[in-house]
This record gives C-alpha cells, structure tokens and sequence, in this order.
C-alpha cells in the first residue's frame, strides 16, 4: 500500500545485552519502479530494536544515493520503549512526511528530499509491503552464545493498517 497508517503492538524480548536485533519495517512491492536501486529506491525502519540497547528502538529511513550520510535520516530520535511490556510502535505516511511514534509519542518524522534523478515524493510514492522480523544481531550488537539468552520471541498482539481515503 501506499501512504497510511502502520501499527504494530508487541512485547519484545526482554534481553539487555547484545545478540537479538527485531525490526518493524517497509519495503517497495517494486524495487526498481523508478529505475534505481536500495538505498535510493527506499526502505522504512519505523521500529528498529538492538538488545544492546534495551529502552530504544531505533528508526532509519533510508533513501538518496547520493551520500552514505544522508541514506540514513536517524539524526534525531527519542524513540524510548518499556522492555518489560506491549509498546505500539507506529509509522504515518503521507505523501510528504513520514513520522514514526511510540506509546503515542511522536520520536521522528522526515521530510525527505531525494537526489535526482528522483523527485518529492519518490521514493515514497509507491506501494510497500510490511514486514516484522526478528534475527541474531550482527556488529556492535553481535550474538555471542552463553551471553545472549536464547530462545527469545516477540510476542504480537496485533498489526493493524489503515489507507487513507
């Protein structure tokens, strides 16, 4: 779908040093639509979670070939969750900004701008699918066997998707 309202209520691993990774995220149906590839052709991180960093979920949006730095819009994000709990994490999109909210709390939104050959408001003007996944961390937040605490799971109680009319 394109534009709308993206919801996700779910308790996540209650895990406190490095190993799991969980992400809430959107992908383009068509990835080479506008005839570019990732980054440019975009990616939505609305929910982002490194069990090194238990009380955060981190949002990345990912866009605009042109720079590593500007691939990545997570300047700027509060994005604080309760481990020990169910959190809504949800993404509105709109043609022109996208925003990302916690608990109901607004923690990042974008007003992107990409680089040519695409313009406002490619790459976000076509339709994307959702997808929750769940993997062993990898870098600064490897998994590390006997450190990490395994198994784990991310409990959902429910997605929701509204399309604006």
């Amino acid at each position: 779908q394109t534009y709308g309202v993206f919801e996700v209520n779910a308790s996540l691993p209650n895990v406190r040093v490095p190993g799991l990774q969980e992400t809430f995220w959107l992908w383009p149906v068509n990835q080479t639509q506008e005839g570019v590839v990732w980054p440019a052709a975009g990616e939505i991180d609305f929910a982002e979670f490194y069990s090194q960093y238990p009380d955060i979920v981190v949002p990345y949006l990912h866009y605009n070939l042109s720079s590593l730095n500007q691939n990545l819009t997570n300047y700027y994000y509060n994005c604080t969750i309760n481990l020990s709990g169910y959190n809504v994490y949800q993404l509105v999109w709109t043609s022109n900004r996208l925003t990302i909210n916690v608990n109901g709390y607004t923690c990042f939104y974008d007003d992107w701008n990409p680089s040519p050959p695409l313009h406002k408001p490619q790459p976000f003007s076509k339709p994307f699918f959702l997808v929750l996944t769940q993997a062993l961390g990898l870098g600064s937040n490897a998994y590390q066997p006997g450190n990490t605490t395994l198994p784990a799971s991310t409990l959902v109680e429910y997605v929701r998707v509204w399309q604006f009319v």
